[in-house]
C-alpha cells in the first residue's frame, strides 16, 4: 500500500513538473522528459496495462541510463557553477545567470534518474522474489 501512495506521488510530480515546462523556451524535450517519469509511475501504479516484466524492467533501465546522460550533458555548467561557489540557484524563477538554468535542470534529471532508478530496483526486487 506504501508503495502505491509513494508511485502516485512520484506520478503527480513529474506530471506537474511537465505541465510547469508548458511555457518555457524550448519546453518540449522537457515536458517529454518528465512526461516520459510520470508515465512510468502510472503504468506501475495501475498495473492492469503493464507491459511484460523484461520489458517494463529494460525500459526503466534505459530511462535511467537516458537520464543520467542526459544530466552529464549539463555538467560543465554545474561545473562553473561550484567553481563559482555555488552561489544561491533559488531566489528568483528568472535566471539572471546561465549557469542558474542548467543547475535546476541537472538536479530535475537527477530526480528524474533517481526516481526511475527506484522502480527499477523495485521491479528487479519484485522479479527475484517471483523466481
Amino acid at each position: 500500500m506504501m508503495n502505491r501512495i509513494l508511485h502516485g506521488i512520484f506520478f503527480l510530480l513529474f506530471l506537474t513538473f511537465a505541465l510547469l515546462q508548458i511555457n518555457d523556451e524550448g519546453a518540449l524535450p522537457w515536458i517529454i522528459g518528465y512526461g516520459w517519469a510520470a508515465a512510468l509511475f502510472a503504468v506501475k501504479l495501475i498495473q492492469a496495462i503493464r507491459p511484460p516484466e523484461p520489458v517494463f524492467q529494460w525500459l526503466l533501465a534505459g530511462s535511467v541510463a537516458g537520464y543520467l546522460i542526459w544530466a552529464a550533458l549539463w555538467f560543465p555548467e554545474v561545473r562553473t557553477w561550484i567553481e563559482l561557489g555555488m552561489p544561491s540557484v533559488t531566489g528568483s524563477m528568472s535566471a539572471e545567470t546561465p549557469y542558474v538554468e542548467y543547475v535546476r535542470e541537472f538536479g530535475g534529471l537527477l530526480i528524474c534518474a533517481a526516481a526511475t532508478g527506484y522502480l527499477t530496483f523495485l521491479e528487479l526486487k519484485v522479479r527475484k522474489r517471483e523466481d
